[in-house]
């Protein structure tokens, strides 16, 4: 990991995936936020700086679709790693990276690195 602390928003509905999820990024260094539906994601983006958010595609309120359409529309550019149980073939705005669920955490951790790796460098 690089010196700098890199800041994730982590945006998952599913309590048994976000918990375990934020412990380990947490663990690898990473400084992380959670939103856990779509509405609370798109306020902690408005008022925090991210690196990379780590975004379900299905949530409460507003799915990670809509989030990405809000950032695009807003001209946010954050690199968004999509996490999702559902087969699309469709990019969203900013996307960066796939994984599918259920994913290890060691597979989201070495997604996140090499991520971030490639957008920062």
């Amino acid at each position: 990991m690089s010196e700098k602390p890199y800041r994730l928003l982590l945006a998952e509905d599913e309590t048994a995936i976000r918990e375990p999820v934020i412990i380990f990024l947490k663990h690898l260094g990473y400084r992380v936020d959670s939103a856990e539906n779509g509405i609370e994601a798109l306020n902690q983006i408005r008022v925090k700086s991210y690196d990379l958010i780590v975004l379900d595609i299905k949530m409460p309120f507003i799915d990670g679709k809509q989030i990405s359409q809000v950032l695009q529309d807003e001209d946010i550019k954050i690199p968004i790693l999509v996490t999702t149980a559902v087969e699309t073939n469709k990019k969203l705005y900013q996307e960066v990276g796939r994984l599918h669920k259920t994913y290890s955490l060691q597979a989201l951790g070495d997604k996140v690195k090499e991520v971030l790796a490639v957008y920062y460098s």
